[in-house]
């Protein structure tokens, strides 16, 4: 699914800072991942935008190290192992009165809280654990950050809270302007990466708002750093909120400024037109004796005063505690106001049924030219009635009630308490809609869809749907007093689905005469035990280079439906180092690397290649360097740097891989490693080459080449297995001499960061 994401939020992304006021420099610097689609947005403000490696960073700074008027840093002190020298670096970097902006994920931020992951946090809760003796990759808390920055040579930084993450901002609060009420109506999580979360981030929203903490707990902080004695900025941002995923012609940002002033400005010059008509609706209310907020038409964007009256969703809450009748006189004044906000028009029986969904004189009044954001959303309360803003959207013939309508639905979208107090069917009554709602509803869908482009962004509003009977059964599985029984009832669901791949390749195998053998925790299971281990999760096999070969061209026709053979080849959206996977497509086990990837992600058994390899042991040494060069080249390729898939790789040469697999196509360095494991002749000796060895591990899988053939066959789980017939040996070799006594009970655990799923396919996670 990493495929979908990219296409379909990678653009998004510039809403991290296309809402931020930059002033002209000369120079800007771009360091960290992700950081090419925020060019567009500096090239405009800057004469030269430049782009770091973080191996540059790390770079003692020079003498004559060029001073840049803006430095964006952003997912990069995640993954760095010395971030105070990074810090260092960017201070040496900035001029005297530039701005380093900051961004990094929050240790304690509420998705985290509730075990989201992210391509970073590939664990549920790991972000929140202490960090004293913690692996990379890293997040920081505000405070941490804060003390890290000042050590670096920074001032006290601004900070601002992008919601809900880095990738999709729809909203940017600050400390000078935090919400007080509900932010559902603004923002909405979404989660491409199908997390384990116990808790809804968004049901926690209004609560974060409410008490005060959403400095605390926001998922991601952008920080505004300078210099000691820095210059102050010629204005700063209170808030914003942002309409990216409209599209060019559509997309808007609202910013409020400290000075007093807010702007409404197009994200793309696409957008001019309807910023125009935008003020022109406005502009047209106002003439006709309609209240509207004050507003100055500039080249591409619109100026107006800081409203500091009441927000009407805000009064409307407050009226429903306390004083019903004031909460229905609001809608009564937008009835009054949309008649008086245009001319009458007109309509056919015939115009009324297609476009409506009932005839003419049904629908009641029916204006020139209706507004039909005259709603509570979109409107201040001075203390005596309503102000409007933002009437972007303009219907020709469109009936009063229309409006009346929108403005019910949203305000009891936003206020569902509103249905205890005054149910909607009651509204509906009270203003003539009761037989109109539904075809009203089928319109306000179809503009719906087309306004937030949701044939385009389809995927991304399913990530957004959130599973709360999955949320409930983990709560309840948490809950249950013997968690080793229930994680032994799960192992069994997994063995059953584990039996039936190997049963289906047993088949294909016997059927054209190839061979294949147990090896590892397989091997060891089915002389110890019979069958599987019973805490162990998975099934590995090899198979003679030339075996595997054939079976890979075979795989395709011969598996019968609900099985694939995942290979580098055959599935390009994941890279293991380059053996296979038989996979049930009826099942899910997810692993972290490839959470929200669009790769085959069904329960599996390994599959082996058994590849000759050289008798000298500094000859094998240097043929798995060069594999390991080219299987690193292949993660590079398959995953973004953010997976941490090279974690055993330094710094800086992870950044050198990730430059250098551009100049390869996949399929080339495919054909390579294929070549470096198969072109060998025999030598007496066998090894699985085809399986990522990291820095410093010593391939240990070594079998004479006769055991490779010599086979015979043990039970394991009601049917027979081949199994080398020097087995013995073998274990001996991985697992000592006692390898038949079990090991002690705290060392009887799987792979315990693979989800499964064992009735669910992975497709429909």
């Amino acid at each position: 699914m990493a495929e979908q994401r990219t296409e379909q939020v990678h653009n998004l992304r510039r809403a991290l800072l296309n809402w931020y006021p930059f002033t002209r420099g000369e120079n800007a610097l771009l360091c960290g991942d992700d950081t090419e689609i925020l060019v567009p947005l500096l090239t405009p403000w800057f004469d030269r935008v430049e782009q770091a490696e973080v191996s540059e960073l790390a770079r003692p700074l020079p003498d004559e190290t060029r001073r840049f008027d803006l430095i964006v840093a952003v997912d990069l002190v995640e993954t760095q192992a010395d971030v105070p020298a990074i810090l260092r670096s960017l201070a040496g970097r900035l001029s005297a009165d530039g701005t380093l902006l900051l961004g990094f994920r929050n240790r304690f931020g509420l998705k985290y809280l509730c075990g989201g992951v992210d391509a970073l946090t590939q664990t549920p809760f790991d972000a929140v654990l202490p960090m004293t003796g913690k692996s990379l990759p890293r997040f920081y808390a505000r405070e941490e950050m804060r003390q890290l920055l000042e050590a670096a040579g920074f001032a006290a930084p601004r900070w601002y809270y992008p919601m809900p993450d880095a990738d999709f901002v729809q909203a940017v609060y600050t400390d000078d302007l935090l919400p007080s009420g509900s932010i559902r109506d603004r923002v909405f999580p979404y989660d491409p990466y199908r997390s384990p979360i116990v808790a809804a981030e968004a049901d926690l929203y209004d609560d974060v708002a409410r008490e005060g903490v959403l400095p605390h707990t926001a998922n991601y902080y952008l920080a505004e750093c300078r210099l000691p004695g820095a210059a102050s900025p010629r204005r700063q941002v209170v808030y914003a909120a942002l309409s990216t995923d409209r599209g060019p012609e559509r997309g808007f940002t609202t910013i409020l400024y400290a000075d007093g002033t807010a702007e409404k400005t197009v994200l793309d010059p696409k957008g001019l037109p309807a910023l125009r008509d935008l003020y022109s609706n406005l502009e047209a209310l106002c003439a006709r004796g309609i209240p509207t907020v004050e507003q100055t038409l500039l080249e591409d964007r619109i100026r107006m005063p800081l409203v500091r009256e009441e927000a009407s969703l805000h009064y409307l809450a407050r009226q429903l505690r306390g004083n019903p009748e004031a909460f229905l006189d609001v809608f009564s004044q937008i009835r009054e106001d949309v008649l008086l906000s245009s001319e009458e028009g007109a309509l056919s029986d015939a115009e009324a049924l297609e476009i409506w969904g009932a005839p003419a004189a049904r629908l009641g009044p029916i204006l020139k030219r209706a507004y039909i954001d005259m709603i509570p959303y979109n409107a201040f309360w001075t203390g005596e009635r309503l102000r409007y803003y933002d009437q972007e959207f303009a219907v020709e013939n469109c009936p009063v009630r229309y409006v009346l309508f929108r403005a019910l639905r949203y305000t009891w979208l936003h206020l569902p308490q509103a249905e205890g107090v005054l149910p909607l069917k009651q509204m509906k009554k009270r203003f003539g809609l009761e037989d109109l709602w539904d075809g009203f509803q089928a319109r306000e869908d179809l503009f719906v869809r087309e306004n937030r482009r949701q044939k385009e962004l389809g995927q991304l509003y399913a990530w957004a749907q959130i599973d709360r009977k999955a949320i409930r059964k983990r709560r309840e599985l948490l809950a249950q007093e013997d968690p080793a029984a229930r994680e032994a009832v799960l192992l069994q669901r997994v063995h059953a689905v584990q039996l039936g791949l190997l049963k289906e390749f047993d088949r294909v195998c016997r059927a054209n005469g190839l061979r294949y053998f147990a090896v590892h925790g397989t091997l060891l299971g089915a002389v110890r035990h019979g069958g599987f281990i019973p805490w162990d999760d998975d099934i590995d096999l090899a198979m003679p280079r030339e075996d595997y070969d054939r079976f890979s061209a075979l795989a395709e026709k011969e598996l019968k439906e609900g099985f694939f053979f995942q290979t580098p080849e055959s599935d390009p959206s994941c890279f293991y180092g380059g053996y296979g996977k038989l996979r049930d497509s009826r099942s899910a086990a997810l692993e972290p690397q490839n959470r929200g990837r669009s790769c085959h992600q069904g329960i599996w058994i390994d599959v082996f290649p058994l590849d000759c390899v050289p008798e000298r042991a500094e000859q094998r040494a240097h043929l798995q360097k060069k594999l390991r060069f080219i299987q690193r080249l292949l993660f590079a390729k398959s995953y973004p740097i953010r997976t941490g898939m090279l974690a055993d790789v330094g710094d800086c040469k992870i950044s050198a891989y990730y430059v250098l697999r551009k100049c390869f196509r996949r399929r080339d360095l495919l054909k390579a490693l294929h070549r470096l494991c198969a072109a060998r002749p025999q030598t007496g000796l066998r090894s699985i080459l085809a399986c990522y060895y990291g820095n410093g591990a010593v391939n240990k899988n070594l079998f004479p080449e006769a055991d490779c053939s010599d086979l015979v066959e043990l039970p394991f789980e009601g049917m027979r297995i081949s199994v080398p017939a020097n087995y013995d040996s073998w274990l001996r070799q991985r697992y000592g001499a006692n390898y038949m006594t079990p090991p002690s009970m705290e060392k009887r655990y799987r792979h315990d960061r693979v989800e499964f799923h064992p009735d669910t396919p992975y497709s429909a996670l």
